[in-house]
């Protein structure tokens, strides 16, 4: 063996006995230092692309619709109560108004018109234009039922029919009284005037009956009295019942 050859062979010795820093590593790690290590990734290093997935986007839709079904109830239920309230507060005064005119007040514009009514019927009666005191009286009583003056206006209605010669009309407003009113101050004048009523009207056996219960009802009452005399003597019936 030459000097050259004997070189390369000692120096291919030494480096199979020679062990690498990648070898000391592997095995202060455990590692056999044959095993290939696989680096891990560092995050971030790679983008991934975003999976979409349908069933979540369909699931996104249905809700998005529920909650604008969800809003156009709430607001259809708002306007609703809304309207509901306003109805309410219009019934509330509404009743308020009843209220105040069956105490004897009102609006002013319900006072003014009523108080003129009134007032014309009673120059009428004065006057005596009995007709056109009828007709103010009807007017009052249709316009105004809940003024507490209503109850005087029909009576006053009967006896000016009575009076205008009007009969059956007094005869029909004298009981339509004792039907509205049957414990109103007037119930001896409302019997007397269907009594005097037939009389004029030449129903004699149907007047007696009238009379007789205004006797019986009211017997110390002026128009009572008036009721005996006629119960004797139907001829001293009255031309006017105003002034009884």
């Amino acid at each position: 063996m030459n000097k050259n050859n004997g070189i390369l062979f000692v120096l291919f010795c030494f480096c199979l006995s020679c062990k690498t820093s990648g070898d000391l590593a592997a095995e202060r790690d455990g590692q056999d230092p044959g095993e290939i290590r696989t680096l891990p990734t560092p995050v971030g290093s790679v983008e991934q692309a975003p999976v979409v997935n349908e069933d979540s986007a369909r699931e996104m839709e249905v809700l998005r619709g529920k909650l604008q079904e969800m809003e156009y109830l709430h607001q259809t239920e708002k306007a609703q109560l809304e309207t509901k309230v306003a109805q309410l507060e219009a019934e509330k005064k509404a009743f308020a108004e009843e209220i105040n005119v069956l105490k004897g007040g009102g609006s002013p514009e319900a006072t003014k018109g009523g108080d003129l009514l009134w007032e014309t019927a009673h120059k009428d009666l004065q006057a005596k234009n009995y007709a056109k005191a009828v007709t103010t009286f009807k007017d009052f009583i249709e316009n105004f039922p809940k003024d507490p003056r209503a109850e005087e206006a029909l009576i006053l209605k009967a006896q000016a029919e009575y009076s205008a010669e009007e009969f059956k009309e007094a005869l029909v407003s004298f009981g339509l009284y004792l039907d509205k009113y049957p414990k109103g101050k007037q119930g001896a004048m409302a019997w007397l005037g269907q009594g005097v009523a037939l009389i004029r009207m030449k129903q004699k056996k149907d007047a007696k009956l009238f009379l007789e219960q205004c006797v019986s009802l009211y017997p110390k009452s002026h128009e009572a009295r008036l009721a005996k005399k006629l119960l004797k003597e139907p001829r001293l019936v009255p031309a006017t019942l105003f002034k009884v």
